[in-house]
């Protein structure tokens, strides 16, 4: 019975994950267009022709699309639809980590990586999304130190970089992953607590019936 008690709240967790993956996509749709109808005004500031403007947006319009298809296509099944939307998610950060560099909204879209990993996932997923990140980011200061990127304002080869700015994601992302693993073991424990509880008052529930009789 336990079991039982317990598949049915894996169950529920499951079913209230595919309802926010579902207003996730949807949302990323929605931004996503209004997103590509500022930069195609964006890029008219810079002089460009409608038909110049439309071919810089091919790469965007490209990743809207699949946004798109995920979105509408449901016979893609929920491990796929939810693995596009982290997959954009990471391509996301990583295209502003090398456009913007270290110090723009790239790590902004890393720390939210494991955050979507978790509620779409589950924890333990979480903490690989943890590190994704982590070597991510490190690799871009890595890159960036070496003059491979030379776009940062800060210079990330300084080692005041790595105590503020560095230090400051760093700290971000392993403190997530802490409260991602200690969220883990409490849902676990609190599973096992509720199970027996239930157990418990089954057996007392059975013994009063006995009793009545």
């Amino acid at each position: 019975m336990v079991n039982d008690r317990t598949a049915e709240w894996r169950q529920e967790i499951r079913h209230g994950r595919r309802s926010l993956l579902e207003r996730l996509l949807l949302g990323a749709v929605g931004m996503g267009f209004f997103a590509l109808a500022l930069l195609y005004v964006g890029l008219g500031g810079d002089g460009l022709s409608p038909v110049e403007r439309a071919i810089d947006m091919i790469p965007f319009a490209g990743v809207w699309s699949i946004v798109v298809v995920a979105y509408a296509w449901r016979r893609l099944g929920y491990q796929v639809r939810a693995g596009i939307l982290l997959a954009l998610c990471w391509v996301q950060g990583t295209y502003l980590l090398q456009k913007v560099g270290l110090c723009g909204s790239g790590r902004i879209w890393m720390v939210l990586l494991p955050v979507l990993v978790f509620v779409l996932v589950g924890p333990r997923a979480a903490i690989a999304g943890s590190a994704v990140s982590l070597l991510t980011y490190v690799a871009f200061g890595a890159a960036i130190g070496l003059g491979w990127l030379e776009h940062d304002i800060r210079n990330p080869g300084a080692p005041h970089f790595w105590v503020t700015e560095g230090g400051d994601f760093v700290l971000a992302v392993v403190c997530l992953g802490i409260v991602i693993w200690s969220y883990n073991q409490g849902w676990t424990r609190a599973l096992q607590k509720a199970g027996e509880v239930n157990e418990q008052l089954e057996a007392k529930a059975r013994e009063l019936t006995l009793l009545n009789r």
